[in-house]
Parts: structure tokens; sequence; C-alpha cells
């Protein structure tokens, strides 16, 4: 019998799908090179959703639990436990079965910009400016991973598919609903429900917890603070924020804290008007609106007086008008305004 040898190519790009996997759980900033990475070849697809499979299996955490590592620097250890998974992930290539996997698709929109992606089921996602997400259907889920910005998701019920959506620190999973998910900074994610009712998991990637030290984080909480863990969720309703942020490590131990509060259904809505184009201020602080602004135009508002950062504001405004807002803050607060290149420079 012919055995005909593996095509070298395809070796490589399964053996990158599978360093991908694990970089970006020790890296989950680094989208701009995994895009680069998606995009040099039709097949990278579908072997970083075979990866992605193996990894999530019960042999990679069985394998990985076997390992032992040095006692070294955090850095070291995570770039150690990267390239284990690595190693892992493409040994079980070969032993993996070749079905055809779930498509991968890679969805996202540059600064300024809110696109709305229409779903194969009915649901649909709007993505906001500078957003990035990949979204993985099967037979039995409906999967998203967050890899930067915020999206709405407005989920078709499924009963027997539920949608998850996982960032760095936390899944949010449902049946069908309507919510946000926004990633503020790689330490912290906000969570914001319009209708149903949504659960928050701790992400299922034993490497992710390894990586961040979230083994342990799940069971430290507060007093003041909820617990979230694959089997028992935290669940977060109509009109309700879930802000899930990993704590200080030197103060907290490294751990993952979810603080929900219950806001105005108006609140909520004008939160959402940027699927319109449009931002909403409410009293709030001018240094906090200029921070959003900043999120949708490369064009900058610098503020040259503390006393005026803190200053209110309240109002609707266009979020390409950079300069309309800047002119309506300085007339509203009485203060000056000038222009230096791409700067506008709000000043007493």
């Amino acid at each position: 019998m012919r055995v005909t040898p593996p095509h070298p190519i395809a070796n490589a790009i399964d053996d990158q799908a599978a360093e991908w996997v694990a970089r970006l759980d020790a890296n989950p900033d680094d989208t701009d090179a995994f895009q680069a990475w998606l995009a040099s070849d039709p097949r990278c697809f579908g072997a970083y959703a075979r990866a992605r499979a193996i990894y999530l299996s019960p042999q990679v955490g069985d394998a990985l639990q076997a390992q032992r590592l040095p006692q070294a620097g955090e850095l070291t250890r995570r770039s150690a436990m990267a390239a284990i998974a690595a190693s892992v992930i493409g040994g079980l290539f070969f032993l993996w079965p070749r079905a055809k996997p779930a498509p991968v698709r890679l969805y996202d929109s540059v600064l300024g910009e809110v696109r709305v992606i229409p779903l194969e089921d009915g649901s649909r996602i709007t993505l906001n400016t500078d957003t990035a997400l990949t979204v993985e259907y099967s037979k039995t889920a409906r999967r998203i991973h967050l890899m930067r910005g915020e999206a709405y998701f407005e989920v078709a019920k499924a009963p027997d598919r539920p949608f998850v959506v996982t960032g760095p620190m936390a899944q949010v999973r449902t049946v069908g609903t309507a919510y946000t998910v926004r990633l503020v900074d790689p330490a912290e994610m906000k969570v914001r429900v319009t209708s149903g009712r949504v659960a928050l998991e701790s992400p299922p990637s034993r490497l992710a917890q390894s990586l961040m030290a979230l083994t342990d984080a799940w069971g430290g909480f507060g007093a003041s603070e909820s617990r979230a863990s694959e089997k028992s969720g935290v669940f977060v309703d109509p009109d309700q924020e879930a802000i899930i942020r990993l704590a200080d490590a030197k103060g907290d131990g490294g751990q993952v804290l979810i603080n929900i509060s219950t806001l105005p259904s108006e609140a909520i809505q004008q939160a959402l008007l940027w699927r319109e184009g449009q931002l909403s201020f409410a009293g709030d602080r001018l240094a906090d609106a200029v921070a959003e602004f900043a999120r949708y135009s490369p064009r900058r508002i610098v503020i040259r007086d503390k006393a005026l950062e803190r200053e209110r504001i309240s109002g609707l405004f266009a979020v390409k008008d950079v300069e309309g807002f800047a002119r309506a803050a300085a007339v509203s607060l009485g203060a000056n305004i000038k222009t230096n290149g791409d700067e506008l420079i709000l000043y007493r």
C-alpha cells in the first residue's frame, strides 16, 4: 500500500495554527499579526479551527497537567506554557479525526466604523469601532471569540445551540437575548444586557487559566463580589451591567472580580447610540467624554487644565464630529480652544 507523505506546507500551517492558539492565550492583544496570518493562506482558517478544537479537548488538559515547569519568573513560565501547549496541540493533530471542522470567520471594523454582521441562524452582531472577533458555528454551539473592541449581540433563540462569547477573563453564555460585550483593556470586560438573561462563566481554556493565574482566582471573591465557574454561572438580567476585571495581582492575588449593578433603562439605551453614529453624555466628566471620542477618531482632544477635566458635560454628539464636540464643550464650560495639527487643545 502506498502512503502519501503529508504536504510540508500543510504541516507548517498546522504547526503555525497550534502556535497561534497558544500565543493568543498568552497575549490576547496580538491580533494584528494573527489577522495577517489568517489572510496569508485560505487553509489557515481550517487549521486554526482544528487547533482550537484540540486545545479545548480533555487530552490537552491532561497533557498540560503532566508537564512540570521550573520555578521561574512569570514571563518565563508563560512562555514555557505556551511552548508546551503548542507542542501538545501539534502532536495531537495527527491523532485528531479529520472530519470537516466548523468554519472560522474573522470579522473586524476599522477606527470609527460601525459594521453590522448578519449570521446564518438569524442572529446579528454589530461591531463598534476598532473591533475584531471570530465566529465558529457548529451543530451544537455558536462560539464567538472577541479579541478586541466592543460588539452588540442580538441572538436568535436556539436552545440546543448555546451562543457563547469568550473574552480574556470570562465567557458569556445565552440561547437568545441581546447584550453588549466590551473589552475595555486587557484587565477589564463590560457586559450590558438589554433583553433576556446571560450567564457569566469562567473561560474554558485550561492554558488561559494557567497563563493568567486564574485557576484559584474564581474562588476568592470578596463579600461584595460574585463568583463564576464553569458549573455555576453568574446571571446578568436586563438593564444590568457586569464589570469583570482582573484585580491587581499584588493586592488581590490575581483574582477575577465581577461587579453587577442595575442601570436605568435610559442609560442602557443611550450607551447603545454608537450604533447610530452618536454619543450621549449626561453629566459625564469631560475627561471621560474625551476618552470616549478618542475611540472613534485619530484626531485628539487635549485638556490642559486639571480642573477642566473634572467638569461635567451633557449632550448628544456625532461620533465623527470631534471638533464640533470640542467647540461645544468650550462654549458650555467657559474654556478656550486652539488647534495644533490634529490636536484640539482645551484650556482656561
